[in-house]
């Protein structure tokens, strides 16, 4: 998947499985997609609790676009938190120094 979209990645997937002939939901199938995911991403999947269903690939390309949603969101919050504080934290050394 690297530097590609999940919905890039997913559509690629996709092809080559038609292409392939592969079983759409045949566990090996799954192994390949989930081992074609970055490492974060592959780890956030198999620590849901519960799991994505093991026999349904389509479970497995939704619940990665959603972690994928998630952690956009995190990095929106938590990058835009940190910056405000390091303003805050500039700003309050300007003043006690005064």
């Amino acid at each position: 998947m690297k530097g590609k979209s999940i919905d890039k990645y997913t559509s690629t997937f996709e092809v080559l499985l038609r292409r392939a002939g592969w079983t759409r939901d045949d566990q090996s199938t799954i192994k390949e997609f989930v081992q074609g995911l970055p490492m974060w991403l592959a780890n956030r999947i198999m620590a849901r609790s519960p799991p994505p269903n093991k026999a349904r690939l389509s479970e497995w390309i939704y619940v990665a676009r959603d972690e994928v949603v998630k952690d956009q969101e995190r990095m929106t919050m938590l990058g835009g938190y940190g910056k405000r504080n390091d303003i805050v934290r500039d700003n309050r050394q300007k003043y006690y120094n005064a």
